[in-house]
């Protein structure tokens, strides 16, 4: 049987977000919208989806809608960005409904919010299907936490009612089975449970993630290893770090080829990659880090790393707006590593020298960094 693929460029919680800017200097950052769409590769075989909050949350956002009270800015920009399906965040819905629709009516990409209604109950922003140029048919639902009922003013939910999203989630997705061969959910929401232990983190039923995967099938899998024992109690070693990557690694691959996936997506972010190439200089007196995005031809694998662009505190801050589950490392190492030393190390560069991390990505991107020294 033939393999057909496609591929997905993502993104959400954009706030308003369009220019590299932070607003707070004249530098330029790597961050906002158009960092990420210059990294957009397009072809029939493949979707540019957003999963919401995009209106509001800038110094841009608030003059678009202060200013102009119109945001079929975003939406022009969304359009040459290329994008084909955006679903519906909490804060989306701060300006009203006449705020909104001014986005979404100048809008190509298509609106899927499944548990966003008229008041008459009919789904306003229903399920899509989407067939790609190689004939795989994808089911695209969306969904948002109903909290929005709780944290909005009601004027701004006039004419539509938000309703609990997994029971929508289910029916739309049993309205697609048989239809698509492939289902794409977009919730714009976080987990209630930690995801490896199942340890409860909210009860409030704001973050319903955990519960759609469990309820609608979601398959979700945690592997259990002994490479902390190979490591510490066996072999003992003094330097673990570089071993235990290696391992985890190959654990990591090895599950992407049992369950046929051909994409691995790690969490490194700017900060990681950073910090590892100043090891690989102190340590191995060699210019080397990691890089966006890796073939590993032994195994057919592509290793992605969609943060690898944002520094660390852009992370710990989308973890705090979502809500999102942490799981800490049960390392014993931890905190006392030579990645530690360098983490310690930028820290105090960054004090000193604000704009170092970002004169780092900079070199790293430079096309002809290594040509130092050249022997004769």
């Amino acid at each position: 049987m033939d393999t057909k693929r496609f591929t997905i460029y993502f993104t959400s919680d954009l706030h308003g977000y369009i220019y590299p800017t932070d607003y707070r200097s004249r530098q330029e950052r790597n961050i906002g919208l158009f960092k990420c769409a210059s990294q957009f590769h397009k072809d029939g075989n493949t979707l540019v989806i957003d999963g919401g909050d995009i209106l509001q949350g800038s110094p841009l956002g608030a003059y678009c809608h202060d200013t102009l009270g119109d945001a079929s800015r975003f939406a022009e920009i969304m359009n040459r960005c290329g994008y084909d399906y955006v679903t519906l965040g909490n804060h989306d819905f701060n300006y009203g409904m006449d705020y909104l629709d001014s986005y979404l009516n100048a809008l190509h990409a298509r609106c899927v919010c499944e548990n966003v209604r008229w008041d008459g109950a009919r789904v306003r922003f229903p399920a899509r299907i989407h067939t790609l140029e190689n004939g795989l048919r994808i089911g695209i639902v969306g969904i948002v936490t109903d909290y929005v009922n709780i944290w909005e003013k009601p004027e701004h939910l006039s004419g539509i009612t938000i309703s609990d999203p997994i029971p929508a989630a289910r029916a739309a997705l049993e309205s697609l089975r048989g239809r698509v061969d492939v289902t794409l959910c977009i919730y714009h929401g976080g987990f209630e449970r930690d995801l490896a232990t199942g340890r409860v983190l909210s009860t409030t039923h704001e973050n319903v993630a955990y519960r759609l995967c469990q309820e609608l099938d979601i398959p979700y899998v945690v592997k259990q290893t002994e490479i902390g024992d190979i490591i510490f109690n066996k072999r003992k070693e003094k330097n673990p770090c570089a071993l235990c990557a290696k391992m985890r690694r190959g654990a990591l691959n090895d599950m992407c080829r049992e369950y046929g996936c051909n994409k691995l997506a790690l969490g490194h972010h700017r900060d990681d990659a950073i910090e590892t190439l100043l090891m690989s200089l102190f340590y191995e007196g060699r210019f080397h880090t990691f890089h966006p995005k890796t073939y590993l031809s032994r195994t057919g694998i592509t290793a992605i790393r969609p943060l690898c662009y944002l520094p660390e505190y852009h992370v710990r801050h989308m973890v705090q707006e979502l809500n999102l589950p942490v799981v800490k490392s049960p390392c014993p190492a931890n905190g006392e590593t030579k990645r530690q030393e360098m983490k310690e190390l930028m820290q105090a560069l960054r004090k000193r020298y604000p704009d170092a991390p970002d004169r780092f990505l900079h070199a790293l991107q430079s096309d002809k960094q290594y040509d130092l020294w050249q022997k004769e």
